[in-house]
């Protein structure tokens, strides 16, 4: 019922735009029909009103649909995947240096010790 929400809102503005139309000019004419002044008001205001309420209810849509996108994307950012990613090939080019004989092992340890916490702090 609420998946997609912003599709839903986005599809529903056509139908209030056609209904709105259909509906002012309906009513302007039965009111003109009677003689009342306003119903000619009716007819030539309320296309443009709903013409104006659509796009806002469009434009609701919208927003929606662009919040859900930005919400996905900073999750997304925030899990750390990226993060985890460049702490584990840091780790593995550690272990290398390490293997070559390139770190000591007071120096890896410590750069090990150094990269846990950033794990850590993440």
């Amino acid at each position: 019922m609420f998946k997609n929400i912003s599709s839903k809102i986005k599809g529903f503005a056509p139908f209030f735009l056609c209904l709105g139309i259909l509906a002012s000019i309906i009513t302007g004419i039965v009111l003109m029909v009677k003689g009342a002044v306003a119903g000619l008001w009716i007819c030539l205001l309320g296309p443009l009103a709903s013409w104006i309420f659509s796009c806002l209810f469009y434009g609701f849509g919208e927003l929606i649909e662009n919040t859900s996108i930005i919400v996905k994307n900073t999750t997304k950012a925030e899990s750390g995947t990226k993060g985890s990613t460049t702490q584990s090939k840091r780790a593995k080019e550690l272990k290398k240096l390490y293997s070559q004989g390139k770190l000591t092992k007071e120096e890896y340890d410590e750069a090990v010790e150094n990269l846990a916490v950033l794990i850590d702090e993440d």
